[in-house]
């Protein structure tokens, strides 16, 4: 663990043989099934028994108390008091499983901060919709594209149509949706985290709900919360070029603006790029950009105005680091960090980061 104490120019000897809590490990401790007090303040006896540190309070899969309810957070007062008083250093975890962001659902309840797809497709609008009715997937039209191949399967040329337009070559079409409802959110989605609307909703029930009920022990009594995986959203490629299946990219409301603001392009025009290789392999500046800009914005919405910003004030005054983040990115492919929009590297560097910053340091699950 990182923290200002162990800000001295020598290790003591007597530190390193008899490490305080600050420099011991601390587990991501499981909450499931029916929270019991006692059971909880016995589980913090045993973990201070195995040498513990601290402890971070993480509600898993088949917890049956409700998330964030009155009953829960009085649970977590508890046994914040507790390990405080055996001399540890419990610590809070700021979602219901993960990654962090959707409030176990309270959030993605309203549709607008749900996380959005865009897809390329063979399939027409009506097919589309039918497909999908009564799933709240919300499939809408937005491009069409006359798509030939060269002999290679690589893309010899493409172009935006009309709908009725004969197509010379394969017509593929591009929707934007929202993601499917899942159980893992509680019967909703994960959040939009390219929106900041969004990220200010996931602050306002998460973040302020643990200041309400924990704030005076901020940065001493409780000197963590962990945020989780954070993402802008799952890349689905295709498993070969000509096999008709759909791809998917990740998406936001004003994606397509925005994009154009930052680039002077349309990006919606250029869509093809990122399922299919140029003909000579040729790079792709728009499949760059389109990633570059979705970095920009996830890093902008839940990095720059959360973690260094928005998350922080809604905490804290005085500048008190309480921040861990295990990664941040996009599901099957890394993008940077969400440090300083975009421009510090993510995944296992987060220390590096923090101690280029000025800051104390960031706490990981990743050796």
């Amino acid at each position: 663990m990182l923290y200002d104490r162990n800000r001295t120019d020598r290790l003591e000897k007597e530190t390193f043989e008899h490490p305080p809590a600050w420099f011991r490990g601390a587990p991501f401790w499981a909450w499931n099934t029916t929270l019991d007090r006692q059971e909880l303040l016995w589980q913090i006896d045993r973990l201070k028994e195995m040498g513990f540190g601290g402890f971070f309070m993480h509600s898993r899969s088949g917890m049956a108390t409700e998330y964030l309810s009155g009953e829960f957070m009085e649970l977590v007062r508890t046994c914040a008091e507790h390990g405080k008083e055996a001399g540890m250093l419990p610590c809070l975890y700021d979602e219901d499983r993960w990654p962090s962001g959707a409030a176990g659902g309270y959030v993605t309840e309203e549709k607008k901060y749900r996380q959005k797809t865009v897809c390329l497709s063979r399939e027409e609008p009506e097919a589309m919709e039918a497909r999908f009715a009564g799933e709240e997937r919300e499939p809408r039209l937005l491009a069409v594209y006359d798509v030939r191949f060269d002999g290679e399967d690589r893309l010899e040329d493409y172009r935006m149509t009309e709908p009725g337009e004969p197509a010379q070559g394969e017509r593929w079409y591009l929707y934007t949706m929202l993601k499917p409802l899942t159980g893992w959110h509680n019967g909703f989605t994960y959040l939009d985290t390219m929106n900041a609307e969004a990220v200010d909703a996931f602050i306002d029930v998460t973040y302020r709900a643990y200041k309400r009920e924990l704030g005076g022990e901020f940065g001493e009594g409780i000197p963590i919360i962990f945020t989780d995986e954070p993402n802008y959203g799952e890349i689905r490629m295709k498993e070969f070029a000509r096999d008709g299946k759909m791809a998917e990219f990740p998406w936001t409301q004003t994606f397509r603006e925005t994009f154009r603001q930052r680039f002077g392009y349309d990006m919606v025009e250029c869509m093809p790029e990122l399922v299919w290789n140029k003909k000579g392999d040729e790079p792709s500046t728009a499949r760059y950009h389109f990633y570059a800009h979705a970095s920009e914005l996830f890093a902008g919405a839940y990095g720059d105005r959360g973690k260094r910003d928005r998350l922080h004030r809604a905490c804290v005054e005085g500048g008190q680091p309480l921040f861990a983040d295990e990664r941040g990115g996009g599901g099957h492919a890394a993008v940077p960090g969400i440090y300083d929009s975009g421009h510090r590297p993510s995944l296992r560097r987060k220390t590096v980061c923090h101690r280029e910053a000025g800051t104390i340091g960031c706490p990981s699950i990743w050796p």
